[in-house]
């Protein structure tokens, strides 16, 4: 059934499945809505063919991963990929629409590498230090907060002397990013010689060369930094050559405005 079926605007002129038509069932009929259902009945051969093997064709598919296993299953004699697409051929054609621009809109921004444009990526070698340092699992990154308090609770009573210049810093062990449980470690450059607490490890850092990006603002901006300096090395000749970290220069300790940290994003590299 068409959607001029279903609608109670008497003698329309209207542009189908247009703005103005969507204002008119609004007003008169708002139950009805242009589907994709809809959207699929209005195309001619052609135009059906080129949208059945384009990705918007494949928009109602919901395994974000579609070369892993489906974890959907069927029902009522219908497959799982049988009832996405009815899902989809059922759902209102504007939300769709809406997603698959801003999806058309991120993947463009990527191919323009629009994230390098935001951030000053620099070569430089991280010094050799001397460090106080606690590793563990956290649930998650914002819960950071958790080994830098191990960290200066353990050493309260030991007169830390900060190292010149005093780098605190965080290095993600996994490698990737994780939904939960990560496993990250902390460190505090400091000057010294110290015994080892519980938690606490004192040992010395190498040099190591790195790639960083360097920004003001809340930790919500770091995985555009990331991406800014991951595109950087590999666009320049650089493979990766350790774990990622990132350097507060500002942070929580300093301001209670998030607008005022200042952090670096780094990755080891070498010269390919």
């Amino acid at each position: 059934m068409k959607l001029c079926d279903r609608c109670r605007v008497a003698g329309c002129l209207l542009n189908y499945g247009g703005k103005a038509c969507k204002n008119a069932r609004k007003q008169n009929c708002p139950y009805v809505v242009f589907t994709n259902a809809d959207r699929a009945r209005e195309m001619n051969d052609e135009e059906l063919a080129k949208f059945m093997l384009s990705n918007d064709g494949a928009a109602y598919c919901k395994n974000n991963d579609r070369d892993s296993t489906c974890y959907l299953k069927g029902r009522d004699g219908m497959t799982a990929c049988e009832l996405c697409a009815l899902d989809w051929l059922r759902e209102e054609a504007e939300e769709t629409a809406r997603r698959l621009k801003l999806l058309e809109t991120m993947m463009e921004r990527l191919r323009k590498d629009g994230t390098t444009m935001q951030y000053d990526v620099t070569l430089k070698v991280l010094p050799e230090r001397q460090v106080a340092s606690v590793r563990g699992v956290i649930p998650a990154y914002d819960q950071e907060q958790r080994l830098w308090n191990t960290l200066m609770q353990e050493t309260a009573g030991m007169r830390l002397v900060p190292g010149d210049p005093c780098y605190t810093l965080a290095v993600f062990h996994d490698g990737e990013f994780k939904e939960g449980e990560v496993d990250v470690e902390v460190q505090k450059s400091v000057r010294g010689g110290y015994r080892d607490t519980e938690h606490v490890k004192f040992k010395a850092e190498p040099p190591v060369e790195i790639a960083s990006a360097t920004y003001t603002g809340g930790y919500d901006r770091i995985n555009e930094a990331n991406q800014a300096v991951a595109n950087w090395v590999r666009d320049n000749g650089y493979d990766f050559a350790g774990l990622s970290f990132c350097i507060y220069h500002v942070s929580p300790y300093d301001t209670e405005n998030p607008e005022e940290y200042v952090t670096e994003v780094c990755y080891p590299v070498r010269k390919k």
